[in-house]
This record gives C-alpha cells, sequence and structure tokens, in this order.
C-alpha cells in the first residue's frame, strides 16, 4: 500500500505537470471548438444558399457533433491517454452496429440524397407511393407526410423510391367532363372553350398559359368525354380544377346540355298462366 507520504510526494513531482497539461488539453479544445463552429457556420450559409438548403439544419448537427468528437480526443491525447485505442474500439462498436441496422443505414443514406437534392421540402405537397398529402419535416431517418384526412405518415426514407411533388415550377389543372351521345358534341366543346377562356380572364394571377381544348378524349359507355387543360402556378391545379368544374356544370345547365349519369331500366313482365275449361289443375287424378 501507498503511505501518505508517497501520495503527497507524487503530486508534488507529478500533479503540476498534469494540471499544466489539463490546462493546456481544454484550452487547444476550446480552440478547436471555436474554429469548427465558425468553419460549420460558413458551410451551413453556403448550403442555405444553395439548393440543398433543407440539408442546412442536419448538416449543422453533424458537424457541431464532430467538433466537439475532435476537441475532446485532441485533449484527451494531449493528457496522455490512448486516443489510437479509442478509435478502434469505436469502429469495431460501429462495424458491428452496421451489421445489425443495415435498415436503419439504408434509411440514413436515402435521406441524406433526399436532403441534398431538395426532392422534399416541409410545406410541399407530394405523393409518395399511396400516400399523398403536405411534407411536414424531412430527416435523415424518416420523411412525415400530413394527408389530407389530417393522419401523419411516417415513412422511411429507404422505402422512398418514387416521388411526385407538386411544389416544383408549375402544375397542369386537367378537367374531363361527358355529354350525352345525343347532344351536338361541337356545341358542348364550344360552350368548354367560352367557360375556359373566361375563367383564365378572371385569374390571370394563377393562369401561366391559355387554356387548352383537347376535344373529345373518350368515348365511354354512357357518355362522349371532352377535356380542357391548363398551366396554372404550382399547388394550384385542385383549385383550379374545382373552380372550372363548378363554371363547366353551371353552364351546360344554362345551355340546355345534359352531362349523363348511370341509370338503370327495370322492366315487369307479367305472366298469365292459362288452363284449359275443365282441366284440373291438380297434378292428382282420382
Amino acid at each position: 500500500m501507498f503511505s501518505i507520504f508517497e501520495v503527497v510526494d507524487y503530486f508534488q513531482h507529478q500533479g503540476v505537470a498534469f494540471v499544466t497539461r489539463l490546462c493546456v488539453a481544454i484550452l487547444i479544445g476550446a480552440a478547436l471548438y471555436l474554429l469548427g463552429r465558425g468553419v460549420s457556420a460558413g458551410l451551413i450559409r453556403i448550403v442555405r444558399s444553395g439548393r440543398a438548403a433543407n440539408l442546412a439544419p442536419t448538416l449543422a448537427s453533424f458537424l457541431h457533433v464532430a467538433v466537439a468528437v475532435i476537441s475532446v480526443l485532441t485533449m484527451l491525447g494531449h493528457i496522455g491517454v490512448n486516443v489510437t485505442a479509442l478509435v478502434a474500439g469505436a469502429g469495431v462498436f460501429g462495424v458491428a452496429l452496421g451489421f445489425g441496422s443495415q435498415a436503419l443505414v439504408r434509411d440514413i443514406i436515402s435521406g441524406f440524397f433526399l436532403l441534398f437534392d431538395g426532392a422534399l421540402s416541409p410545406g410541399d405537397l407530394v405523393k409518395i407511393g399511396d400516400v399523398q398529402g403536405v411534407v411536414e419535416s424531412v430527416g435523415l431517418r424518416a420523411t412525415q407526410v400530413r394527408a389530407i384526412s389530417g393522419q401523419l405518415f411516417y415513412i422511411p426514407n429507404g422505402q422512398i423510391t418514387v416521388v411526385g411533388n407538386a411544389s416544383r415550377g408549375w402544375n397542369r389543372a386537367i378537367v374531363d367532363i361527358g355529354v350525352a351521345y345525343e347532344q351536338d358534341t361541337r356545341r358542348g366543346l364550344s360552350v368548354l372553350q367560352q367557360v375556359a377562356q373566361q375563367w383564365a380572364k378572371d385569374n390571370k394571377a394563377i393562369c401561366l398559359e391559355p387554356p387548352e381544348v383537347q376535344g373529345i378524349v373518350s368515348l365511354n359507355a354512357s357518355d362522349v368525354g371532352l377535356r380542357v387543360i391548363v398551366k396554372v402556378k404550382q399547388g394550384m391545379q385542385g383549385i383550379a380544377e374545382r373552380e372550372l368544374r363548378t363554371r363547366i356544370k353551371s353552364e351546360f345547365d344554362a345551355q340546355g346540355i345534359d352531362i349523363p349519369f348511370p341509370r338503370h331500366v327495370i322492366y315487369h313482365r307479367r305472366e298469365e298462366q292459362t288452363e284449359s275449361p275443365g282441366s284440373d289443375s291438380s297434378p292428382f287424378f282420382d
């Protein structure tokens, strides 16, 4: 066992040097941390000015952690800790963790590229698989989409293969309307053109190009399909389609143009049973 005198003697000879190394290590760590924060802030500003602006918060968190880890390792190495052994142990643990969580790694890698490419942003109207709604957040592991019903879907980034984004550039409103076969199709197309042009004049703020009436696009079981399309600002196709349908229905009613709907015709057939005079309806005879 060590005597109290030996302990005191050790601290007298080694304590001052240890405290000195510790203070120097703290100063070096603080300097590295401040330098790293400055560099990360500059990188984040560059990222925010580009197309990968959504990556800025995630990049900030990653850089802050990386700077903190480097600073701590530098401090430990300066006071005599074997940093190489720590890094090697962390590497082995990371490899083992990677084999056990391949799906998580795939989600994180996919999330990084989604953020870097700017494919998704909070507030975008998107369709991912069978889910359609507004993006609430895009993380490294999962993307949150709020459906029109109010449901919040958590979609792992590794499962996102195809994204339909209606909040990029412009959209096209497509309205299909059916008229009865007995109606004059040319007259229906003329009314459709008039309604679409008037709508475009009333909505210049969202209408990017003159409407296009494509004519007859289908011959269905009970109607002739007509179509009008119009190029509108991003996210406005739903509003445009609803307003166009309302105006077309009102104008068709005013012009006496019928929009057919499925009908069922039921025939009641009465069968009369005739019998020969004097015959017995019973199957048994005396």
